[in-house]
């Protein structure tokens, strides 16, 4: 975030993106990214390759605002990653406060969040269409 550059001030000044974000979310964001990490057996963070803020150097508009909207584009990420063949099948329970995503491997499946269900999913989709 420090190597990405933010115009401010009517496009007269440039802050590196580290500066704009909150320590709070910063320590937020590296603990998912840990969580996630050791979920999906990398080796190392660096080979994590998520942008979640900027893509290309441009803001990108996502699709999802809330934990409810990130939710449901997960679900439709993870139909699509069905209908391509990419999994053969993925559970979702639901809660009155979150949702629960299950995709089978092998006999086997773990529990994982929207926002690891979503990352998944859109890895996968983004493969395939590469």
């Amino acid at each position: 975030m420090q190597s990405i550059p933010i115009k401010v001030g009517g496009g007269k000044y440039e802050v590196p993106l580290i500066d704009l974000v909150p320590t709070q979310c910063q320590v937020s964001l590296v603990d998912i990214l840990e969580n996630i990490n050791r979920k999906c057996n990398f080796h190392s963070i660096k080979k994590l390759r998520i942008n979640i803020f900027f893509k290309g150097g441009k803001m990108t508009v996502y699709q999802f605002h809330d934990e409810y909207s990130l939710a449901e584009v997960t679900d439709k990420l993870g139909k699509q990653a069905l209908q391509l063949g990419l999994i053969p099948s993925f559970t979702v329970r639901f809660f009155p406060d979150n949702r629960e995503y299950f995709i089978s491997h092998d006999n086997k499946s773990e529990a994982l969040t929207p926002e690891e269900a979503y990352l998944y999913f859109k890895k996968l989709v983004e493969q395939a269409n590469n």
